[in-house]
């Protein structure tokens, strides 16, 4: 991560915010904030465009872990 402030990039490009004594995803709490809830342990929430910086919700969409495995190598590994 870049810097110990609000903010930081990890070194996978995700924005993370310090909250509390930890970090934070970015686009998570913008998900959780968008429902109303937290996410499930299996939900997870992907980026449309693959840039992990646009976290606008319209880019954002809630995933099972499963569904996020297979839509990435679908488009690592094209039939």
């Amino acid at each position: 991560m870049r810097g110990p402030g609000v903010g930081s990039i990890t070194k996978h490009g995700y924005r993370v915010h310090g909250i509390m004594g930890k970090y934070v995803f970015e686009h998570r709490r913008i998900m959780e904030n968008y429902l109303g809830r937290k996410l499930l342990p299996n939900e997870v929430v992907h980026h449309k465009n693959e840039n992990k910086l646009d976290n606008r919700i319209k880019n954002l969409q809630i995933m099972s872990k499963n569904e996020h495995m297979k839509l990435h190598q679908h488009l690592r590994y094209p039939k």
